[in-house]
């Protein structure tokens, strides 16, 4: 997005005062029935300054996740949202924000990426701005994974987006959320496991299931995962509903894409044919992320996985293993055979690895794999261990897998995966993609990739569809695993009924097939599916050219690359705001595990999460100089050192002991922070070299000069520090809170 006028401009884009909390809450509410959800969303923004300003937050959903509707409530009004063009809607939005109105504009950044500007809220007031969004779930063996994105990791490379919609972070970014889950239908049977968060069950009958956090509300560090296991007895099933708005679209003579004018009604089916293991030799080429955004809990996770991959190869056999960051190390100069000798090397390699290999170079590692030698008479396979937090290689990587001809099958490790880019790469590959939060069964997803990997081609796949189908979305069904959930949609001009078959034929003449009967909503479910024609048209637009996505986005009002929600609220005139507002970019909370900072995997052990009473305590309001607060003294430091000459060696030119820093500017409050720490946690050097690598991470508007940040970096990955002295070494950054001693030392 580009503001007409006041974006751009130093004195309008500053975050000065960082401790105004601009995100006050999140509310997540969850309704799911059968493999569908609707996800309500709730974000309060409030500003407590004495200046107008503009909320700006980025923030993840899934890439497939469907925005149905956005409102906006201010000064006891409420206003529903329009879905314009893009540009459209940010010119409305542009002339709200000059006229002194107040206004909302959501838009679409990207895949699973979005941004929310609330322009003019004015001084003590609090806006509400609430959006829906409809999501589509899936099966994959036994395992329902409901996953709601919280926060965003810092990704690797240029984002590629105006300055103020790049998604910045800190160490702890004050804003909790609250979800409560409701499960109704088959599914209320089911057993769950929450391996992000404690939840609890506040109620329970024959028709719903309402799960909720036990304490109200958590730290926005990571993203929640719910996993239902498949209950016995569940039958999948089909569902329908009458599409209104292309009737409405039909009678008023409107013009549509070719071949719609008798689309009454949209029918989902979702397929779950029977796992079924079969046997067969592999050659897989295995590569892992070693960069340093998989320092903490993903690295970890990703030797959990290479060790159960490597204990679950046979001697018939064939693999090679690729380490990466900023450039690839391959164990093997090519694929070798899984004999004992070759799984003991490799394990003792993996043993070695870990997160100190630079960035996320990820299209050098997949082009040395491509670049293999072929085993005879083996499919050409990658299994990609990797965070994905990557940007600015994203879609040049996918094209290049795609060209390659090999298939990949993607781990994605870590409390705030790259969803979107780890599932575009295995879809786009004919592969497929499993998230592991941690906690989570790291083996279990391993034994379903082997058998992905182990099924042999299709032959063909064909579904035979109840009397009046007039299209079905994919149109071609190309590729799908047994134990997966298979969606397909379905047009009919009247009601579907019946049962739908889907029909699958291997190479090796194996067959396998399912019915699916066609579920007549009845009326006593409310809203419960009158999304879905809007859901399968949103699914359809890939397909269309660009002008009839837009027409179609829009008749649907659905937002997309193209679209944006944009909504104005006008005001009196003695109430409008006054000049330009102040941008407030809200930051994210750094992913609990990031960085080797604090960990969700043994929380008895090392600190969970940023601020964890079980670990800190409250610190008074802090003394400090009338001319000089922390914030000051950061900055200060950061310009000292990007001024040093970075011709000489790193050891050369930073701080010898944490008393020096403050001669580089540090305020005196922080100096004795970090003394009191060394003395029970030591040395001050890899304390120092701590402190500089997380600030970096923790600031990013006060920036390191990219060098400088690399060296730092570099030093870094060379210390040894425990997870809770880093941890404790990030309350200090953050400035509220004070690391506590005692637990260190015990």
């Amino acid at each position: 997005m580009m503001h007409a006028v006041h974006a751009g401009t130093q004195e309008h884009f500053s975050n000065d005062d960082e401790n105004v909390t601009v995100l006050e809450s999140v509310d997540i509410k969850v309704r799911l029935w059968g493999l569908l959800s609707h996800v309500s969303v709730e974000q309060v923004y409030a500003n407590p300054g004495d200046e107008n300003i503009e909320a700006v937050y980025t923030f993840p959903l899934l890439r497939d996740a469907v925005l149905m509707d956005l409102s906006l409530e201010l000064n006891g009004e409420t206003l529903k949202a329009e879905v314009y063009e893009k540009s459209e809607a940010q010119d409305q939005y542009e002339d709200a924000i000059e006229g002194g109105d107040s206004a909302i504009l959501l838009e679409q950044l990207g895949p699973g990426l979005y941004a929310v500007n609330a322009g003019n809220v004015l001084p003590g007031e609090q806006a509400v701005v609430r959006f829906r969004y409809a999501q589509l779930h899936r099966w994959q063996g036994n395992d329902l994974r409901v996953h709601i994105p919280t926060t965003f990791a810092p990704w690797y490379g240029d984002p590629g987006l105006e300055p103020h919609l790049a998604p910045r972070h800190t160490l702890s970014a004050g804003c909790e959320f609250s979800v409560n889950f409701q499960i109704e239908g088959p599914l209320a049977r089911a057993e769950f496991d929450c391996p992000s968060h404690e939840v609890k069950e506040i109620s329970r009958d024959d028709e719903a299931r309402k799960l909720s956090l036990p304490k109200g509300r958590a730290v926005m560090d990571r993203d929640v995962i719910l996993v239902l296991t498949k209950p016995s007895g569940f039958i999948p099933c089909g569902i329908w509903a009458r599409d209104l708005i292309g009737e409405e679209a039909h009678e008023a003579g409107d013009k549509i894409p070719s071949g719609m004018t008798q689309e009454n009604h949209a029918a989902l089916i979702s397929f779950n044919p029977a796992v079924r293991i079969i046997g067969s030799r592999r050659c897989v080429v295995l590569v892992v992320d070693c960069s340093g955004s998989m320092a903490g809990d993903s690295i970890a996770q990703a030797k959990e996985a290479l060790h159960h991959i490597l204990m679950s190869l046979e001697q018939h056999d064939f693999f090679n293993l690729i380490a990466f960051g900023s450039a690839p190390d391959s164990l093997f100069k090519k694929p070798v055979a899984a004999s004992r000798w070759n799984i003991s090397r490799a394990i003792q390699f993996v043993k070695k690895l870990d997160a100190n290999r630079g960035g996320t170079e990820i299209s050098k590692a997949l082009r040395m794999a491509y670049g293999f030698p072929k085993v005879k008479g083996f499919p050409a396979d990658i299994l990609l261990i990797t965070d994905g937090e990557v940007w600015d290689t994203e879609a040049k990587v996918v094209k290049e897998a795609q060209r390659s001809g090999h298939r990949i099958f993607a781990v994605g490790v870590g409390s705030a995966v790259s969803e979107s880019f780890v599932r575009d790469l295995a879809g786009e590959t004919s592969g497929a993609c499993e998230l592991v939060s941690p906690r989570e069964n790291m083996a279990s997803r391993i034994v379903r990739h082997f058998q992905r990997i182990n099924q042999p081609d299709f032959k063909s796949i064909k579904i035979e569809w109840p009397e009046g189908l007039i299209r079905q979305y994919p149109s071609k069904i190309e590729n799908t695993y047994l134990g997966d959930t298979l969606h397909v949609w379905g047009w009919f001009e009247n009601p579907p009924s019946g049962t739908v078959k889907l029909a699958m034929e291997f190479e090796d003449g194996q067959t396998v097939s399912q019915e699916v009967s066609v579920w007549m909503r009845p009326e006593d479910t409310k809203d419960g599916f009158d999304d879905l024609p809007r859901m399968a048209i949103y699914s359809r637009l890939a397909e269309l050219d660009p002008d009839e996505t837009l027409q179609m986005a829009k008749r649907y009002k659905l937002v997309t690359e193209l679209t944006s929600y944009v909504l104005v609220l006008e005001r009196e005139e003695d109430q409008k705001a006054d000049g330009y507002p102040v941008f407030r970019t809200v930051s994210h909370t750094l992913p609990a595990g990031y960085g080797g900072i604090g960990t969700v995997l043994d929380s008895a052990a090392v600190m969970p999460s940023y601020g964890s009473p079980m670990y800190c305590r409250e610190l008074p309001e802090p003394s400090r100089p009338e001319t000089m607060t922390r914030s000051d003294g950061f900055r200060n430091l950061v310009a000292t050192i990007n001024s040093l000459d970075w011709h000489e060696p790193w050891h050369n030119l930073l701080p010898e002991t944490i008393s020096d820093l403050a001669e580089f500017g540090l305020v005196p409050q922080s100096v004795e922070q970090l003394i009191d720490l060394a003395s029970h946690a030591g040395p001050e050097r890899d304390l120092i070299i701590a402190f500089l690598a997380l600030l970096s991470l923790g600031y990013r508007e006060k920036k390191f000069d990219s060098h400088v940040k690399k060296a730092i970096w570099d030093a870094y990955q060379q210390t040894d520090l425990p997870a809770t002295v880093t941890a404790s070494i990030a309350a200090i950054i953050d400035g509220r809170l004070k690391p506590s001693i005692s637990k260190l030392n015990s």
